[in-house]
């Protein structure tokens, strides 16, 4: 069955980028179609550097099917236009600023 691999990278916006006043930084989904778990880390790093964004720390990398979405509408959207396009990023931010909820340690 095809697959992809799903990676996800903490990052932080440049400070030459527009998000730098806007977000603290962001939980990054990279899903590409690459050959080895070692090139799909290298086009995410690519995918959010392009963006504006400097990597943070590696969250995961993971190879997935469409099974793997089961149930995860959006997952298998994204998935699916990975197939197409080679790649999709989606940017899961946080504020500059914890909420006033947050836990801080």
């Amino acid at each position: 069955m095809k697959g992809l691999w799903v990676v996800t990278i903490e990052a932080l916006p440049s400070a030459r980028s527009d998000a730098f006043a806007q977000y603290g930084g962001a939980f990054v989904l990279v899903y590409v179609t690459e050959t080895s778990k070692e090139a799909a880390l290298a086009a995410a790093q690519r995918e959010i550097s392009d963006a504006g964004w400097n990597c943070k720390a590696v969250e995961s990398n993971t190879y997935t099917t469409r099974d793997d979405f089961t149930g995860d509408v959006a997952g298998l959207e994204r998935f699916d236009q990975a197939l197409i396009d080679g790649a999709v990023v989606v940017f899961h931010t946080y504020p500059v600023e914890p909420d006033k909820d947050d836990g801080v340690h």
